[in-house]
């Protein structure tokens, strides 16, 4: 029975998947209000704003997981987010 109760803790300390959405459905509305600007207003804006949410998502998580005990490893998400970003696609 100690192993569901380890398992039940784990479930309840990790619950806190909101952040990246709020954070990035944030992001997203305030897209709006660069929507009808010069595409290289709209570029700038994503870039700035993806890079801002990738940050404060990691420093969320580090900060979260010193206080509940369970340590992700927030620096691999930003460096691995900047890169998806960074990557050119070909159609």
């Amino acid at each position: 029975m100690n192993g569901i109760d380890n398992v039940s803790t784990t479930r309840t300390r990790l619950r806190s998947l909101w952040y990246p959405l709020v954070l990035f459905g944030a992001a997203a509305l305030g897209a709006a209000g660069v929507a009808g600007a010069d595409s290289k207003w709209v570029n700038a804006y994503w870039i700035l704003a993806f890079v801002a949410c990738f940050v404060a998502v990691g420093r969320y998580y580090a900060a979260r997981g010193r206080r509940v005990g369970i340590l992700c490893m927030g620096a691999v998400l930003v460096v691995g987010g900047l890169y998806a970003l960074s990557r050119e696609e070909t159609p």
